[in-house]
């Protein structure tokens, strides 16, 4: 989604490295947040003693520190030039008043980047607005109305899920093409026409482009859309044949799909309101988008988040969390003279007094779903703001990777397609204004 938290339930406020720690400190305690999670406040995110031997010997133990300095890298962006405070989301709005005080420093002032919070914009609501105003309008013109507005539940949909200008214009244009065949579904020879009208498949072609551009995500979930379409259309036909079957009387279309008008008469108004709401939709996704201005170079921050498009080998889940766990309790018990790359258990030995005798056992420290699940309830138990109580909250299949701060931004690809998509609609619509005076002036001959 453009916009919104990075974290589910947290926002991060980014610090450059030239103010120091003890003044954003300070500021958080003058606007009254009390729950930080913040690099300076992280230990040892396990329950053993300080002078426990598996603690003591960690420090050899390679595995168990490659987990730690990559868990440091959550309160860093990409190139570590700003520090990241996670602060719960119901602080969000007293985070402006600590990034005012901040950026009135003098570090801040003469650094190389202001103090900011990881997104300000909100869901972009206008875009399947406009989508469903477009998709009652067509409802309204359409001679089957209830079945035409079937057709466009999933597609109104599709841009409730993917807010974006890409996929916005990809669903105006299914829109009318689904209106058009609509029309003539049924009747004689309705497929050779709609092989005819080159200019909807071409526009169709750019939608695909243009949804793929916002997401790999959102175009496979578009290609199913279409497909779901289809299922429509053919649960639709077999249900006809069933009821043709059952009545004794049918009646025939005579008319063929070349003598039925596929708009309805009403092209002027449907390619107007085309225009006029991809025109809306492609000022309002330039305004509300691009970088930030918090960085010396104008450019984006790349920030830590469970929202980004790909994960980072850089940022470890809970799973590598649970690994960590298991090694820093069974490395002091492991031999030295073996590898335990491939080993799921550690034995060791426990000797006892039990009287005037000595009682021999042997444990077992196994790895397993049991192990993993008691390390994941035990989270909660850590006595400071451990950042995997964050992690926790994400879900436990969460995975995060590096996004940019600020509002969605529009790729050059996107401009680009969206631009061709928009050249397309508007020759067509000048061609129909052409034709439509062309017919009316042989009328009046």
């Amino acid at each position: 989604m453009p916009g919104g938290e990075l974290w589910k339930g947290f926002s991060v406020l980014y610090v450059p490295e030239s103010v120091s720690d003890s003044d954003v400190q300070n500021s958080f305690g003058q606007a009254g947040i009390n729950e930080v999670t913040c690099f300076s406040n992280q230990y040892l995110p396990i329950d053993l003693k300080a002078d426990s031997c598996e603690i003591a010997l960690m420090s050899l133990n390679q595995k168990s520190m490659d987990y730690l300095l990559k868990r440091n890298n959550y309160f860093f962006d990409k190139t570590h030039s700003y520090r990241l405070y996670y602060v719960p989301v119901y602080y969000k709005n007293k985070l402006n008043q600590v990034c005012s005080v901040l950026n009135r420093l003098p570090e801040a002032r003469n650094g190389q980047g202001k103090c900011g919070v990881d997104s300000k914009s909100e869901y972009p609501f206008i875009i399947p607005i406009l989508a469903a105003i477009f998709a009652g309008l067509l409802i309204f013109f359409s001679k089957k109305k209830f079945f035409y507005a079937g057709l466009t539940v999933l597609p109104v949909l599709f841009t409730f899920s993917f807010p974006f200008l890409s996929s916005e214009i990809a669903v105006f244009i299914l829109l009318v093409l689904l209106f058009l065949i609509s029309n003539i579904f049924g009747r004689r020879d309705f497929i050779k026409i709609l092989l005819k009208k080159y200019v909807y498949m071409v526009l169709l072609g750019f939608s695909l482009l243009s949804v793929f551009s916002s997401g790999f995500v959102s175009g496979l979930i578009f290609i199913l859309l279409l497909l779901s379409e289809y299922s429509y259309f053919y649960l639709f036909r077999k249900v006809k044949i069933l009821q043709y079957k059952k009545n004794h009387f049918n009646p025939v279309m005579i008319r063929s799909s070349f003598s039925v008008p596929l708009y309805g008469g009403k092209e002027k108004i449907i390619f107007g309101t085309l225009l006029g709401l991809t025109v809306l939709s492609f000022g309002f996704s330039v305004l509300s988008s691009g970088g930030t201005d918090n960085s010396a170079s104008g450019g984006s921050i790349s920030l830590p988040s469970v929202s980004a498009a790909r994960k980072s080998a850089d940022l470890p889940d809970l799973e590598e969390y649970y690994l960590w766990d298991y090694e820093i309790r069974s490395f002091p018990y492991k031999s030295v003279n073996y590898v335990y790359e491939n080993a799921s258990g550690t034995e060791f030995s426990r000797f006892e007094k039990n009287g005037d005798s000595v009682v021999y056992s042997k444990d077992v420290l196994e790895y397993s779903p049991s192990y993993a699940e008691n390390v994941y309830n035990g989270i909660d138990l850590l006595q400071f703001n451990a950042f995997e109580k964050i992690m926790k909250k994400q879900g436990e299949s969460f995975s995060a990777g590096y996004a940019s701060n600020g509002s969605h931004r529009l790729s050059l690809f996107c401009i680009i397609i969206s631009f061709i998509q928009f050249a397309i609609i508007l020759i067509s619509f000048a061609f129909l204004l052409i034709k439509s005076t062309g017919k009316a002036k042989r009328g009046r001959k």
